[in-house]
């Protein structure tokens, strides 16, 4: 692991030499770098002491170092320029290039729920890793931005080039790095490096960004988009000190608990997974699950346009059907029973009690497709999630 200071990080950006640049001109080269932004930084062995220092206590006493640093070399102003030129030069220990390629960020201390002073960036690969800190905090926030710009662009990139060898139903929608918690006894680290991504009707998660088609088929689970839980934290609901975190679980109840670094990328991805869910109930329009009600085997379809509709299984007897706007409830015992409140056209509200042996499965896409409805009768529902 590497440390820089963003000051002395101006060495080169997508191959274009910046030893001379200020500050400004290279954000400003990273924000123009195209598809693709490749990094290169050395380390300097003179600073070495200050940063191992700022990472040991933090910006109150790097700034006091730097200060002594900088004191130290008024007191000789005939040499100072000169003995600075020549450890540059001299003390360069390291070249590290950071292709910006689908590579991640976090302000997260690697495996931790604390905040940095700066932030890490991590290639592809996860082989190659630095950490960068700044004294001016709103140059650390600029090249934050601008860095994590490149790397969207790289995912947008690397997302059409894919595209353009999947069918229709398989498409990716949206991918992206996340951390995910995950407690081993014996181990300090808790927050592993993850790429979820949303694909077709499914959402995916890989130990490492998958580059190839064959890759997506090695990921760590794959859900139907339909059939998930998904969640954000609440306050009450943080397991740690990482603030932004949602939860996904399967209908075998394996759940998942997400952080990302920022609120806005919370909303990211709760919009993404929330329109994916209602483009997903679209484009398959129905789903069909068995049952029994009353005594009778029967099957429940859920159907976007027409609503809910009971049949027999045997000759496929129409028993009952309500719009989805006339579902006034839903409730479940966790084990086999489904309980559905109904408001017919007249009369009271009638209640529907149907067995299923999958019960959480058909809970959860009942819930899909009622929210696709929902969102698809008044647009500002997904606004107000």
């Amino acid at each position: 692991m590497f440390v820089y200071y963003i000051n002395v990080f101006n060495n080169q950006v997508d191959g274009k030499d910046m030893r001379n640049a200020t500050h400004d001109d290279v954000v400003e080269a990273l924000k123009n770098g195209g598809d693709c932004v490749t990094l290169v930084v050395k380390h300097l062995k003179t600073i070495t002491p200050y940063l191992r220092q700022a990472a040991a206590v933090g910006k109150e006493e790097t700034e006091t170092h730097s200060n002594e640093l900088e004191s130290s070399s008024n007191k000789s102003p005939e040499t100072s320029s000169n003995r600075s030129s020549s450890s540059m030069s001299e003390t360069v220990v390291e070249e590290i290039t950071i292709p910006l390629d689908m590579a991640s960020l976090s302000q997260y201390k690697t495996g931790e729920d604390t905040l940095r002073d700066g932030f890490e960036v991590i290639s592809k690969d996860g082989k190659v890793a630095v950490t960068l800190f700044s004294n001016q905090p709103e140059d650390l926030t600029v090249w934050y931005k601008a860095v994590k710009n490149n790397i969207i662009i790289s995912a947008r990139q690397m997302i059409r080039s894919l595209n353009s060898t999947l069918s229709e139903d398989e498409q990716i929608v949206f991918m992206n790095w996340v951390w995910e918690r995950c407690y081993q006894r014996g181990q300090r680290q808790t927050w592993y490096r993850k790429m979820l991504a949303i694909k077709g009707s499914e959402i995916l998660l890989f130990n490492r960004a998958p580059s190839s088609i064959r890759d997506w088929s090695r990921q760590e689970f794959a859900y139907s988009l339909i059939e998930i839980e998904h969640n954000v934290c609440k306050q009450d609901d943080l397991l740690d000190k990482r603030k932004h975190c949602f939860t996904i679980e399967s209908t075998q109840k394996k759940k998942h608990y997400f952080g990302v670094d920022t609120h806005a990328d919370l909303l990211d991805w709760t919009t993404k997974i929330v329109n994916s869910v209602r483009m997903t109930v679209e484009r398959v329009k129905a789903k069909i699950y068995p049952g029994s009600w009353k005594g009778t085997r029967v099957k429940l379809h859920l159907d976007i346009e027409e609503g809910l509709k009971l049949y027999t299984s045997d000759d496929k007897t129409l028993l009952w059907s309500h719009k989805f706007s006339q579902l006034r409830g839903s409730s479940d015992n966790g084990i086999t029973k489904l309980t559905l409140l109904l408001q017919p056209e007249t009369g009271p509200v009638e209640e529907m009690v149907i067995d299923f042996a999958n019960i959480r499965e058909v809970m959860l896409a009942l819930l899909s497709f009622y929210s696709a409805k929902l969102a698809n009768i008044d647009p500002a529902f997904l606004k107000n999630l």
